[in-house]
């Protein structure tokens, strides 16, 4: 092959690549928000269940959470959350 022609090649694969790039990234819809960057920016720790209740309910009977409830703003904090947790709980049991 001459030089040309290898040029020629490489030429069409950019562009063939650049064309694509630019049809995924405007024609394919796809979920574009990140649920990592909808985190603040202060978190102190981020925990994630795939289960919610079930694991609140078994971490909160941990030794991790005795642990974290030794810190002023978490026990604050989940102080707060248990007042939530309690009147989420009062509300579903209205509704059965």
């Amino acid at each position: 092959m001459t030089l040309k022609k290898i040029i020629y090649i490489i030429i069409i694969a950019m562009i063939a690549f650049l064309g694509y790039q630019a049809i995924s990234f405007f024609a394919i819809e796809e979920d574009k928000i990140n649920s990592v960057y909808l985190i603040p920016s202060d978190a102190i720790f981020i925990m994630e269940f795939d289960e919610p209740l079930e694991n609140i309910e078994t971490l909160s009977k941990s030794a991790l959470w005795d642990h974290l409830q030794t810190n002023d703003q978490i026990h604050e904090m989940s102080a707060k959350v248990n007042v939530l947790d309690s009147l989420f709980q009062q509300k579903v049991i209205s509704l059965i």
